[in-house]
């Protein structure tokens, strides 16, 4: 998996983007960072279903599947994985027609045209890119390396302590640095 900054034949610039040319690519990304959101998103909007008090959501994406949900009657979390099933299976099947996906941070993706021009970055992290938070009134820290939730290799997301998540954050930044990622 490539970075790359691309000037696209409209004559708009997309800098830093992640291209996804394999299905190997494709299942790195996931991985790491798309189904992050999506569990992100579960997690969200679970908490509010069970929880007795008035929440709100901790991610757009649940705010975009409770939307869908109010059209559709189908509910926020069968919403959410309709979603997902179709951004996965647009993607995967613009993947294996030969096209590469330029993808944000965000997850907003378009498929490289014939006139776009792609200028391949070494994009790497710095501990600039990790960001440490806690949910007011919470008991657990949450790390972040850009856009990407960390997550170490248990498969821990949230840690006791600033001082835990920073590390944990950082050992993650090693490990996206040291990949193709």
């Amino acid at each position: 998996m490539r970075r790359a900054n691309v000037k696209g034949a409209n004559g708009l610039f997309y800098e830093n983007r992640i291209l996804l040319e394999s299905i190997e690519d494709y299942n790195y990304y996931r991985e790491y960072m798309h189904d992050a959101k999506y569990e992100n998103a579960m997690r969200s909007l679970l908490a509010k279903k069970e929880s007795d008090r008035k929440l709100h959501n901790t991610s757009r994406l649940a705010d975009l599947a409770e939307i869908v949900a109010e059209k559709t009657g189908q509910g926020g979390l069968l919403t959410l994985a309709d979603i997902s099933s179709k951004v996965t299976t647009t993607q995967l099947r613009l993947i294996m027609e030969g096209k590469t996906l330029v993808v944000n941070e965000n997850g907003g993706y378009f498929y490289l045209g014939k006139d776009d021009v792609v200028e391949e970055i070494n994009f790497r992290y710095t501990e600039k890119d990790i960001k440490v938070t806690k949910f007011e009134g919470g008991r657990h820290w949450y790390a972040k390396v850009g856009a990407i939730t960390v997550e170490d290799f248990e498969g821990d997301k949230k840690w006791n302590t600033h001082k835990y998540a920073y590390n944990e954050a950082k050992k993650f930044l090693e490990k996206l640095n040291s990949s193709s990622f």
